[in-house]
């Protein structure tokens, strides 16, 4: 978390957002899994918006098949890592 703030704010064009399916009490940020928050997201428009996800396999494809299918993203701009 401490680079990707570090990113944001070298990088006004750089967004991110932490969801946590088992965060501790002290969490502050979103929860649950990131498929519950994609529904609500505002996607960028612009073709070269790029995407990252990275968690294990099943949400990765999920979210992947959202954002092809729902939010209309490119393939191409949807980069992953599973674990």
């Amino acid at each position: 978390e401490k680079e990707l703030k570090k990113i944001s704010a070298e990088h006004k064009n750089f967004t991110y957002q932490i969801t946590l399916t088992s965060p501790d009490n002290n969490w502050k940020g979103l929860t649950g899994r990131v498929t519950k928050h994609l529904a609500d997201m505002q996607t960028m428009e612009k073709s070269e918006t790029k995407y990252f996800l990275c968690g294990n396999p099943e949400m990765v494809k999920e979210a992947r098949k959202i954002l092809f299918s729902k939010k209309n993203i490119n393939p191409y701009n949807i980069l992953f890592e599973v674990w």
